[in-house]
């Protein structure tokens, strides 16, 4: 009978210990971070024409993924208040190609991120982490106290080849986070490439801007 119970017993460790290890696994790889565990993903996709005058034209496509975080609470685990963008950046950068024709004096490519976090009481309630800083040029916020709402833009620099026939520009690496307060969510990413345009017909010079936008809500 003894046996019999410390059989059960090593049986029933050893069955523990394969249902505790591939889950220790599996929150370890998620990326989100040391006491925290993937919520949810989303993905960004969309395309589009633009057309210019005579033979010139574009058609413009963007994905990428956004994982949203959870952190552990032991009084109650914080719903979404972490963003990665474009995890994994081998696989799922924020990614806009752009395939064109005719001829330009000028053909640049921007993308723009944004990240809007709710429930945040201050306007220094988040941090940025990753490809870039609080500091870095491209990196700003606004904040509205009435509402609690903080948004955080990263405005990368344009990527310009006006004889190219096709223009990739890829953004990944950025961890959002809103911080200090339980409520704190971030409650949606977008995504927007712009295109900025110049170029002469018979003398007369044409500028042209063109915005293809997607958001993903946690």
């Amino acid at each position: 009978m003894f046996r019999s119970i410390k059989r059960l017993g090593i049986i029933t460790a050893v069955l523990a210990s394969m249902i505790v290890v591939p889950a220790q696994t599996a929150a370890a790889a998620d990326g989100c971070g040391d006491d925290w565990y993937k919520g949810s993903d989303g993905y960004l996709e969309k395309d589009g024409p633009w057309d210019g005058a005579g033979t010139r034209n574009a058609w413009v496509y963007h994905s990428g993924r956004v994982r949203f975080c959870t952190q552990n609470d032991f009084i109650g685990d914080d719903d979404n208040r972490r963003a990665l963008i474009g995890y994994p950046s081998d696989s799922y950068p924020f990614e806009s190609w752009v395939m064109k024709n005719g001829n330009y004096s000028k053909f640049c490519v921007r993308q723009t991120i944004k990240a809007q976090i709710t429930g945040v009481k201050s306007s220094s309630s988040w941090t940025i982490s990753g490809s870039v800083s609080k500091g870095d040029p491209s990196v700003s916020a606004s904040y509205s106290s009435s509402s609690e709402t903080l948004t955080v833009t990263v405005a990368k620099t344009g990527t310009c080849a006006p004889n190219a026939n096709q223009i990739i520009a890829r953004t990944s690496g950025i961890v959002i986070t809103g911080t200090s307060d339980d409520s704190a969510e971030v409650q949606w990413v977008e995504l927007n490439t712009q295109l900025s345009i110049e170029y002469w017909v018979n003398g007369t010079k044409h500028v042209d801007n063109h915005n293809l936008t997607e958001k993903d809500y946690s």
